[in-house]
């Protein structure tokens, strides 16, 4: 809904959301073959009872050049994180799309024309 401005301070501060479809949002998605995730790094404990999230610059879903995976506009310690989560990520067989430092894709995608139409009710 273009006229639904509620998360805009939040999610795409410097953009219109006209903007969000095509580099940031993709008409047919990934993450609806199981292909595609979006995550981050915590940091936990010893016994993995406390963790936190380590500090990435920026909110998942944040659509700004900040959120570029080697963006200038962080800090060293939240590039370091970026890093340390692409370094992994790329190990296990996954790509970053480079607009955003959360979002990878397993390559060879499984079934990369397949378009899941599922009934939510």
């Amino acid at each position: 809904d273009p006229g639904d401005q509620k998360t805009k301070s939040r999610n795409y501060p410097n953009l219109d959301k006209s903007e969000l479809i095509g580099d940031y949002i993709a008409p047919v998605s990934g993450h609806s073959r199981g292909a595609t995730v979006d995550l981050s790094l915590q940091e936990c404990d010893g016994r993995g009872l406390r963790c936190h999230a380590l500090d990435m610059g920026t909110d998942f879903d944040f659509f700004d050049p900040r959120a570029h995976t080697d963006s200038p506009l962080v800090t060293d310690t939240q590039r370091a994180n970026r890093q340390r989560l692409h370094a992994a990520m790329q190990t296990a067989g996954f790509q970053n799309y480079a607009m955003e430092w959360w979002h990878y894709r397993f390559e060879p995608e499984p079934s990369p024309e397949t378009i899941y139409d599922v009934a939510i009710d």
